[in-house]
């Protein structure tokens, strides 16, 4: 029987790195992508080892597509892809945002996510079976909030983006799903005004954890 396949993007940390490690089990093979931080997807990979599972350390920049095509020469067909790379969001002022943020955001958050399905969709067309799950945010559904203006484009676009390929593979056997969680405790929030993050930490639902966010993905990706 071959192995059960799944890449998650942007899985050398928080989320990511938390549901490479729930998702590990004998008999899967776990795709760690990551762009720079060997040491920490390193681990990542070691924790998923210890679950009994196999995992491939998948360095690239996802928002390059020859890097994008490279990945997918070392993977196998897969069972299930998750995008859940983004960039790191800059807190400011829509005025203030400097173009390259916004062309930052994009090419990570939006087009780093179509150029991976791109690679794997054909293979799970072909096969009438697979799963994609988007990860995209909570700031995409309601009043989007302020000081976010390129990070919130790029994940609308991704919003977007999941839209068009369940339109497109969807009748031909992959499943396709979109998660929207809210302000999760993680390094991506590091640079957040310390006010912002207290408060959400004293919301009703509080800040989530990586973990907690880990186990609703796990539930898209191996639902039947």
């Amino acid at each position: 029987m071959s192995e059960w396949a799944c890449l998650i993007t942007g899985a050398s940390r928080g989320i990511g790195a938390a549901l490479a490690v729930r998702l590990a089990k004998p008999g899967r093979l776990i795709g760690i992508n990551y762009s720079a931080s060997d040491a920490a997807a390193a681990a990542v990979a070691k924790a998923v080892e210890a679950k009994g599972a196999r995992a491939i350390l998948l360095k690239a920049d996802i928002s390059d597509a020859a890097a994008v095509d490279a990945m997918f020469e070392k993977l196998p067909d897969l069972d299930a892809l998750v995008l859940n790379a983004a960039a790191a969001p800059g807190y400011a002022r829509l005025h203030e945002t400097p173009p390259a943020e916004f062309e930052r955001q994009w090419r990570v958050g939006a087009l780093g996510a179509a150029l991976c399905c791109r690679k794997a969709l054909p293979g799970m067309m072909k096969r009438k079976a697979g799963r994609v799950v988007f990860v995209v945010t909570s700031a995409a559904q309601g009043a989007a909030p302020g000081f976010l203006g390129a990070y919130v484009s790029a994940k609308y676009a991704l919003l977007g983006l999941a839209r068009a390929v369940e339109a497109e593979a969807g009748p031909r056997g992959v499943s396709v799903a979109c998660a929207f969680p809210g302000m999760t405790d993680t390094d991506m929030i590091k640079d957040f005004p310390r006010p912002v993050v207290e408060a959400a930490r004293e919301t009703a639902g509080g800040l989530s954890s990586p973990e907690d966010i880990a186990e609703t993905l796990a539930a898209l990706v191996e639902a039947a």
